[in-house]
């Protein structure tokens, strides 16, 4: 039994000395969402955990040029993280701030002019908090049944899809993913989803997710890196 014991502080102090790590894993701390037709919006959002990335995504029906102006949490801005458009028929922006204050704020989306929007609002714990956002990207397409994007992982990260689809269409999650939201307007007007993806190694990807009818879509992707 000694012997054992002594050679697991052996490999301990070794694994130490070469510098191996295991990343922790990105996780979901809390999630909420709202839909309506407004210029502001305020919504309250609870956060708690450690090493914290807050994620708003905005969706769009642009038929007047509508954009999101400003996000805040507390009273403190988000950054614009990417924002894509196709035509005047979806506009798709998603906002984030790292560190964020722990327990209940509002959340305050201000859009011009006014226009019909699903918010989705989510926080995560895990995350690294130099380099929160290690990948980004953006897509569009019309008539379309797939919406594939290629992209890098890095271990224990997690890549978070935050998409508009014109009418009900709708996006089928994939084996590991898991539907953070799903929201339908009045009238089935349009759609707003969040996906995640954990990743659980290092590969070259394709996040792959099929619509059940052709629509017009835009989709914001991120790539969250993981706290070490």
């Amino acid at each position: 039994m000694k012997r054992i014991l002594l050679i697991i502080l052996a490999f301990i102090a070794l694994m130490i000395l070469l510098g191996v790590r295991v990343d922790a894993a990105v996780a979901v701390d809390a999630t909420t969402t709202t839909t309506g037709a407004f210029t502001e919006s305020t919504l309250p959002h609870t956060i708690a955990g450690s090493n914290r990335l807050l994620g708003v995504a905005v969706s769009i029906v642009p038929d007047d040029g509508q954009s999101v102006v400003s996000v805040e949490y507390g009273g403190e801005a988000l950054t614009k993280q990417n924002a894509c458009q196709i035509s005047s028929a979806a506009r798709q922006e998603v906002w984030t701030l790292t560190a964020p204050d722990t327990g209940t704020n509002d959340v305050v989306v201000v859009v011009s002019p006014s226009a019909d929007v699903i918010i989705g609002i989510i926080s995560f714990t895990g995350v690294d908090q130099t380099e929160p956002i290690y990948f980004d990207t953006t897509g569009v397409g019309a008539n379309v049944l797939e919406i594939p994007m290629q992209v890098s992982t890095l271990n224990g990260s997690a890549l978070v899809g935050f998409g508009v689809a014109v009418g009900d269409a709708k996006a089928a999650t994939v084996t590991g993913q898991t539907q953070l939201w799903d929201v339908l307007a009045a009238g089935s007007a349009f759609r707003s989803e969040g996906i995640l993806s954990p990743m659980t190694y290092t590969a070259q990807v394709t996040v792959r997710n099929t619509l059940n009818k052709v629509s017009d879509w835009a989709v914001g992707v991120l790539g969250i890196k993981a706290s070490e």
